[in-house]
């Protein structure tokens, strides 16, 4: 959730933020595969991480959705070219006792 632009056509190694200096981010882990260059298709990855249980911290209650949308666009042209949307879905759970928040992604 937030902003980012990128070329399509630029191979892509996701990354996640694991240290940070203020609001900065000073050290990344790569996380899910490299997205290769390939003309005329599109990948994404969506990825939501946290040291703690989201819906616990923020007394979310049980389960919560957030609905996103992404646009495509011509870099020459600025036209957009593609509109997508996708919700994430917040689960109360547990992994051997110890209290998480399942994600899950459907577009």
């Amino acid at each position: 959730m937030g902003t980012s632009t990128f070329s399509v056509g630029e191979a892509y190694q996701p990354v996640v933020c694991t240290a940070t200096s203020g609001n900065q981010c000073i050290s990344v882990m790569n996380v899910g595969p490299l997205l290769v260059a390939t003309t005329n298709e599109f990948f994404d990855q969506y990825s939501s991480t946290a040291k703690v249980s989201l819906l616990d911290y923020y007394g979310g209650g049980n389960q919560c959705q957030q609905t996103c949308s992404q646009q495509y666009y011509n870099a020459c042209s600025k036209q957009e070219i593609l509109s997508h949307t996708y919700t994430y879905t917040f689960t109360k759970s547990t992994i051997s006792g110890t209290k998480v928040t399942r994600v899950t992604v459907s577009e």
